[in-house]
């Protein structure tokens, strides 16, 4: 009884492992991928952009951040469905007659 207790922890502990490791896996390929399609379609330069984050989480499932040198308290969140899109910075934000400089026109 005491091993199959051993073999049932170890073999649940290795499945957390798996999945934590998937996920990060799935969150550093999407903040690469679209760290590529700011550069690629967005026309962005590479030294443009300060850092491009991704996170797990309920919805979406994964977000990734984006912050740019030339307006480094501003994080741009974006999610791919069929393609990229900017969710952020909100409404709010918007209409409190901040300026943004990298919002995308498709987003509001």
């Amino acid at each position: 009884m005491k091993k199959l207790l051993v073999i049932g922890g170890t073999g649940l502990v290795f499945l957390v492992l798996v999945i934590l490791v998937v996920i990060r896996i799935n969150e550093r390929s999407l903040a690469k991928e679209l760290k590529n399609y700011l550069i690629q379609e967005k026309r962005y330069r590479e030294d443009d952009i300060e850092q491009v984050s991704s996170k797990f989480g309920k919805m979406p499932q994964y977000a990734v951040f984006v912050s740019f040198k030339d307006e480094p308290e501003v994080t741009y969140s974006y999610v791919k469905k069929d393609k990229w899109i900017q969710l952020g910075p909100s409404d709010a934000e918007i209409l409190s007659g901040k300026t943004f400089k990298h919002i995308d026109d498709r987003a509001h």
